[in-house]
């Protein structure tokens, strides 16, 4: 709640504006043909379902999964143990009871059907990321920013704010924030304790969320949403991505900024 609350009004604010921005740059040209409007009219949810005693098993396996993030936190099971078990027992139960030969051709087509692109270009991403904070270049660049800002907690908050939309933007936000965590920690001496350095934590949050908007690679949710394009007809290109995404990023980042400052400063 303290999340949402503290981040929830500028994400909506910016979302609202993004989807009347989105309307008239694109708005016009998004006209479909009445004979797949009236497809659409005609569609019934229910017929989709070609499989209902599947779809239980696999909103059964979800709900388990989503309880095992919760309860695996207080535990230290990792989250990517719990999504491992969940997809293993989902392909369990999904294969049970049937003969071997239809079973292991089921098993073929769901790991067919997984983004691998998308799960190796992230594999080679966290190697990366890792290599740069092993070689100690976030220490360096935390300690040049404490420098910069001479421990003024607003300039500090500002500053982390657009580093993170800057790096993030060119590598994904997730190990970014990841590799941070430990960067802001060193700074509450500097600032003068924890309730100084709570606008930061916001910062590094929002600027990295907004930054990954940046470019192809700066999110998972970018680099997803390309491969299913692809996919399905629709590629998006990186220097395309970067022609519409970064000036939003852009934009985006000054509201972001405008709103710690009146939440935090003013």
């Amino acid at each position: 709640m303290q999340f949402l609350t503290t981040l929830g009004p500028v994400a909506a604010f910016i979302m609202v504006l993004m989807a009347i921005s989105f309307y008239f740059i694109w708005g016009k040209s998004l006209v479909a043909a009445p004979e797949l409007r009236e497809r659409i009219k005609n569609f019934h949810e229910t017929d989709s379902i070609s499989n209902r005693p599947l779809m239980i098993r696999c909103l059964v396996v979800l709900v388990l999964v989503i309880l095992g993030f919760v309860i695996g936190e207080h535990y230290h099971i990792r989250p990517g143990s719990t999504a491992m078990t969940g997809a293993a027992l989902l392909l369990l139960v999904v294969t049970f009871g049937m003969e071997e030969s239809h079973a292991s051709h089921k098993v073929h087509l769901a790991f067919v059907e997984v983004e691998w692109p998308a799960l190796f270009f992230f594999i080679g991403l966290f190697v990366i990321v890792t290599g740069v904070e092993h070689a100690g270049l976030l220490t360096i660049l935390g300690k040049e920013l404490m420098i910069l800002t001479d421990n003024d907690p607003a300039a500090t908050t500002f500053a982390t704010l657009w580093l993170a939309a800057v790096v993030s933007a060119a590598i994904d936000n997730i190990p970014f924030v990841a590799t941070m965590i430990p960067l802001v920690e060193t700074m509450e001496a500097g600032l003068g304790g924890p309730e100084a350095l709570l606008p930061v934590w916001w910062a590094l949050a929002l600027g990295a969320c907004l930054g990954g908007n940046g470019s192809l690679i700066g999110a998972a949710a970018n680099v997803m949403v390309a491969g299913l394009g692809e996919r399905a007809g629709s590629p998006i290109s990186f220097t395309k991505y970067i022609a519409y995404g970064l000036p939003f990023m852009l934009a985006s980042m000054v509201i972001a900024h405008g709103y710690m400052y009146l939440r935090f400063f003013l």
